[in-house]
Formats: C-alpha cells, structure tokens, sequence
C-alpha cells in the first residue's frame, strides 16, 4: 500500500516521465521539419484517406487533424496542410505544435509566404520564452532557427545573428545555427567572426560540407587560397556530387 509520501513521489516521477517524453518528441518534431528533404517523402493515399476518415467520423478530433496535416505536409500538399491546421486551431487557439507547424509550411512555400511564417513563429515565441521549460523547449528553438533563416535569407544579417544566437542556447549545440552565424558575419563582412563560426559547426559535424565550402569562400576571399583549396576538397570529400565546391576549387 503506497504512504501518502510515496504516492507525492510516485507522482513527481510519473509527471517528470510525461514531460519528458513531451520534451523529446518536441526535439525529434524540430530536427525532422528543419532537413531540406522534409515534405519529399510519399505518404500513401491509403494513410491519407484512413485519416480522412476519422477526422469525418470525428470533426472536433484534433489529434486525427493534426496527423491529417501532417500527412499532407509529407506528400507536399501544402495548402490541404494549411487548411487541416487551421482546423486544429480552430479546436484548440493555443495549440503550439499547430502553430510552430503552419510556420514551417508557410516558410516551405518560399519569400512569397516569409509574413505569414513568421507571423506565426513570432506567435510561438510570445507563447514560449521566458515560460517555464523554455531553456529545452524545442518548438522555441525551432522558431528563432526559422526566423534566422529567414532574415538570412533577406540579408537582414544582424537580426539574423540575434536569432540565430537564441536558438542555439536552447537545448543541444546545434551545427547549423553555428554555421549560419557564420555566413550572417561573412554578410556583414565580419570574415574573422564568419570563419571563428564554421569552424565551430565544423568541430561539431566534421563532415559538414556546407560549413568546409563557406569556410573555403572565406579563406578565397581573404586572400587565403592555400586554406581554401583545403576546405573545397574537405566539401568535395564529404558531398562528392558538390558543383558549387568543384567550381570554387576551379577558380583558384
């Protein structure tokens, strides 16, 4: 028979479990949606329409409409993507799993959609920093990762680095944020700054080819051509199909 002390334990423990299996699958969620691939891969019509299903049967089934979007998402169907999330939210206002999500789709749909993206990012962060678990909170450092990315992307580079920053005091050392703070220096004409950064992602994944050809750039740039020849033929080694690289050691 459990003690009132052993039950309060017992308790403790078991919440502790729930969030941290919350937590983790938060992380998987954040690493998954930020490779280049996400979205190529085929989801059978079969899954799609058992989903389809529930969410008939079932109309206020957020967790049905959630994988629906998913779903979708996965077989590049974006706008059915947009549209089954907006549902969830629509269950549920502050669902941030579905907020984080209509971000990454609006920023997979490219400059056009960058508002709505960070909109809704900006959203998650008003939801999540400085909140309790913000220190690990995955869909946080998803969406100041995806803000950088964005602000890189619009040679916005010193709010980019901001972003970029943030993102990576949360959770685990992330390479690509270090690899991005490097080439938002590189932007600003910061190369020391930019070189210090990609060899700090590079330290972290060695076989980052990305973070060798931009570290390359550098050293070109610099008048480094020695060091740079090195660093192409490290992208080359680790990206064998790398064009971009094989022409960069071409030009020396």
């Amino acid at each position: 028979m459990f003690t009132e002390e052993k039950l309060d334990k017992y308790i403790k423990v078991t919440i502790g479990l729930i969030i941290a299996a919350v937590l983790f699958s938060g992380y998987a969620y954040f690493y998954y949606y930020k490779q280049p691939s996400i979205g190529r891969a085929t989801i059978a019509e079969q899954e799609i329409e058992e989903l389809q299903k529930k969410v008939k049967k079932k109309p206020r089934d957020a967790s049905a409409r959630f994988y629906l979007a998913r779903a979708y998402l996965k077989n590049e169907q974006h706008d059915l993507a947009i549209a089954e999330m907006k549902e969830v939210l629509k269950i549920n206002k502050k669902n941030q799993n579905a907020v984080y999500f209509l971000g990454v789709v609006y920023k997979l749909k490219g400059k056009n959609s960058y508002d709505l993206a960070k909109k809704r990012f900006e959203e998650v962060i008003k939801l999540t920093d400085k909140k309790k678990y913000a220190g690990i909170n995955a869909n946080l450092k998803g969406s100041l990762y995806f803000m950088g990315e964005m602000l890189l992307d619009e040679k916005k580079y010193k709010k980019a680095l901001d972003f970029f920053d943030r993102s990576s005091k949360i959770g685990n050392v992330d390479a690509d944020a270090l690899r991005n703070m490097g080439r938002a220096y590189v932007g600003l004409k910061k190369y020391k700054d930019g070189e210090k950064y990609l060899k700090d992602a590079i330290r972290f994944v060695p076989n980052y080819a990305e973070a060798h050809y931009e570290l390359g750039k550098v050293y070109q740039t610099q008048g480094k051509n020695s060091e740079a020849k090195k660093s192409y033929q490290k992208a080359i080694k680790y990206k064998s199909d790398y064009k971009q690289a094989k022409e960069a050691l071409e030009s020396l």
